[in-house]
C-alpha cells in the first residue's frame, strides 16, 4: 500500500494489471514500457520482462556519445487505485518498487547492466 495523493491515506494499492513504464535519468524510450498481470504471470515472468526493458534501455543509452552516470531511476505506472474510491488523476504515476519489482533485484539489474553496457551507477 502507498499513500494516495488525494485523501492521503495508506490506501492506495496497485492494480493486478497494467502498465510500468521505465525512465532512467529522466530519460524514456518509447518502448520502455511492459504490461503485467499478476494474475496470470509469475513473478519470475514479470521480472523478465522487466529486466529485457532494461537491458533494451541500457543498449539504448549505451550509444549515447555524452552518457552521465545513472543517478535516477523511475519504475512506475498509473494504474493504481484507492481503497476509499478517489478519483486519481490520470497524469499520476507511482513507483512500482517494492510492489512488483523487489528493491533488491533492481539494484543487482542495474549494477550489472552497468558493468555491461560501461556506465557508472550513482545512485
Amino acid at each position: 500500500m502507498n499513500y494516495c495523493p488525494i485523501c492521503l491515506n495508506d490506501s492506495l494499492s496497485l492494480n493486478s494489471r497494467g502498465l510500468v513504464e521505465i525512465v532512467i535519468n529522466g530519460k524514456k524510450m518509447d518502448a520502455g514500457r511492459f504490461i503485467f498481470n499478476v494474475g496470470k504471470d509469475t513473478q519470475d515472468e514479470i521480472l523478465e520482462n522487466f529486466r529485457d526493458k532494461m537491458e533494451e534501455f541500457f543498449r539504448w543509452y549505451g550509444n549515447f556519445q555524452n552518457k552521465d552516470p545513472i543517478s535516477s531511476v523511475e519504475i512506475v505506472s498509473s494504474d493504481f487505485n484507492c481503497e476509499h474510491g478517489c478519483r486519481i488523476d490520470l497524469t499520476f504515476k507511482g513507483s512500482v518498487i517494492d510492489l512488483l519489482i523487489p528493491r533488491k533485484y533492481l539494484h543487482e539489474v542495474l549494477q550489472e547492466l552497468c558493468n555491461d553496457f560501461d556506465l557508472k551507477l550513482d545512485i
